[in-house]
């Protein structure tokens, strides 16, 4: 595994830049058709993982991450969902009530919102660099990276963030490149983390809490 500064991921990015775009439409139209729309992200975060990896991305390799992926993304997406339902309804249910104690709650279910959507950046790539996937333990090697790594990993969700109003303002990046870059950079933070992590272990001999990668 060779470690990438975020220049050389974007140039890698860049080159792979014409089928991930062909790729990229053809995740905006399964996504649309509801059904497929876990199934086809983790199409894209398999695709996307290849070309972090230094390998092409084609139509054959989406298509191969869509089925393998298939049930483990609507476990992983049903799963989100069910987190983020309850701490949007415990941020809305707090803030129906005034005084400092309730402010508190309040910002306490934001902040575990912020830190669930930061892990989020490691979470399905982890899946897909595991010897046996298993949800349970990308999460956890995701907290693991997340802690170790809290600056970057609050400055590429800046930057996500910053992708995501983009698009907003100009609605046909959303159908072209940006969920494929997205995810794409999802995948080179999680790689760069698994090899810096391990580096520290060989480094201090000490465990870092990464599991099965």
């Amino acid at each position: 595994m060779v470690s990438k500064t975020f220049k050389e991921a974007l140039v890698d990015y860049w080159d792979a830049l014409i089928p991930l775009v062909g790729l990229n439409i053809i995740w905006f139209l399964l996504t649309a058709l509801i059904i497929t729309a876990f199934p086809a992200l983790g199409g894209l975060y398999y695709v996307t993982n290849r070309v972090a990896h230094g390998e092409m991305a084609d139509t054959r390799t989406f298509f191969e991450g869509f089925k393998s992926q298939f049930w483990t993304s609507y476990k992983w997406g049903f799963l989100n969902l069910i987190a983020y339902f309850l701490l949007t309804l415990n941020i809305w249910f707090y803030g129906q009530f005034e005084g400092f104690g309730f402010v508190i709650l309040q910002s306490l279910f934001f902040s575990a919102t912020v830190i669930l959507t930061s892990i989020q950046i490691y979470t399905y790539p982890f899946l897909l660099e595991q010897e046996v996937p298993s949800i349970k333990t990308a999460l956890r090697n995701s907290f693991a990276a997340f802690v170790h790594f809290m600056g970057r990993s609050f400055g590429l969700l800046l930057l996500i963030l910053l992708i995501s109003v983009i698009s907003v303002l100009f609605p046909p990046l959303w159908i072209l490149v940006t969920m494929s870059l997205i995810v794409y950079l999802s995948n080179w933070q999680t790689l760069v983390s698994i090899q810096k992590l391990k580096q520290i272990e060989k480094e201090t001999k000490t465990e870092t809490d990464i599991d099965s990668v």
